[in-house]
């Protein structure tokens, strides 16, 4: 529900930046780009935190599970980094890099816990999950204009 309303408010603004011509094109781009990336993470991240709400540490099953998420997460991760803001949204994009590095800290901290089987590391990692997920709700409603 929130990425529908995400994208009804973001909408008019890369519309808006689709009739202004070249000026804008290198904003409309990055914005479409930020609003794809920032879905599929929030994808990821809503798929991670139902995971760890009843962790199953040595249980394969849902190890694979949480693996594949943490694994499609490191490729948003470079994909993040990767990317060249325009000077108006660089803030933005320090703001969601920080959101990133969360991310990144998160897997390492659940491998540890896996090789470990220490469900206090397992709750750090879902701290930093939370965490990493509270800027990027910052970074939907920047780009959204407010939920």
């Amino acid at each position: 529900m929130k990425m529908r309303i995400v994208n009804f408010l973001f909408l008019p603004l890369l519309l808006f930046l689709a009739g202004c011509a070249l000026p804008f094109q290198a904003e409309l781009s990055y914005g479409q780009t930020m609003l794809n990336h920032v879905q599929r993470t929030s994808t990821s991240v809503t798929t991670l935190q139902a995971l760890l709400l009843e962790p199953q540490l040595g249980d394969a099953t849902w190890e694979g599970q949480v693996n594949e998420q943490i694994t499609a997460q490191r490729a948003l991760i470079a994909e993040a980094r990767a990317l060249t803001p325009p000077e108006q949204f660089a803030s933005m994009h320090q703001t969601y890099l920080g959101a990133m590095q969360s991310l990144e800290d998160m897997g390492k901290t659940y491998e540890q816990a896996v090789a470990l089987r220490d469900n206090a590391l397992l709750q750090q990692a879902t701290q930093l999950l939370n965490q990493g997920t509270a800027v990027i709700t910052q970074v939907q409603q920047q780009l959204g204009g407010g939920q």
